[in-house]
């Protein structure tokens, strides 16, 4: 049998967390909804330790603070 130690975390809690993340990062609360909704999905539907997710978000961090990312980009 496994000895992995699993954490339940508040999802309402989380995506404020996330979302709070992202608008701290200098994401407009739009954008930072959007990514915040889409980082969210991926934590619940995918395997964890994949890359995916909430996980992401030091280095979404990262490549914002190193201007690897434009956050102000149109789309």
């Amino acid at each position: 049998m496994s000895d992995i130690k699993m954490t339940s975390v508040n999802y309402k809690n989380l995506k404020e967390f996330v979302f709070n993340s992202f608008v701290a990062m200098g994401l407009n609360r739009m954008d930072a909804e959007i990514f915040s909704d889409a980082l969210m999905f991926s934590e619940l539907r995918f395997h964890s330790g994949q890359g995916q997710g909430v996980q992401r978000i030091n280095t979404y961090y990262k490549r914002i603070k190193n201007k690897e990312v434009n956050i102000n980009s149109e789309y």
